[in-house]
């Protein structure tokens, strides 16, 4: 499913490359995990967690990832939903992004790049996720 949403996203409306980038985070970056309740949370958390091992822009910190993610979730939410998208929607770090970027940096800069690392590294479903519930709730 990764792969199937990630495979020609230049073809499509902004809209829509930004819906298929995140589906594909949520695909990667939610495996092992049964439970539906706050994918985007664990999407963003999981992402931000593996980020060091991505070889992304030592600008693209870990906060960042966590906060670009956590956006353009927010982001494909109202565009699934046909809710109305202002300016301080696309607002990260103080600047404002078009839809696209979101969803070049959820589908290029870090699934793509997520892929090429679990090949590589072949790390078991566990490495990619992060039990949130322990680490946040103490569960």
């Amino acid at each position: 499913m990764v792969l199937d949403r990630l495979a020609g996203l230049g073809t499509r409306q902004p809209d829509d490359q930004l819906v298929n980038a995140l589906i594909a985070c949520k695909a990667f970056f939610t495996l092992g995990h049964g439970g539906r309740s706050e994918l985007g949370f664990r999407t963003s958390l999981n992402a931000a967690a593996l980020s060091p091992h991505l070889g992304l822009d030592p600008a693209f910190t870990q906060p960042l990832v966590m906060e670009t993610l956590t956006r353009a979730y927010d982001l494909r939410s109202r565009v699934v939903h046909g809710d109305e998208i202002r300016e301080k929607h696309r607002r990260l770090s103080g600047a404002v992004f078009e839809i696209s970027d979101f969803a070049f940096w959820a589908a290029e800069e870090i699934v793509r790049r997520a892929i090429a690392w679990s090949m590589e590294v072949k790390p078991p479903v566990e490495a990619l996720t992060t039990d949130w519930e322990h680490y946040y709730l103490g569960v």
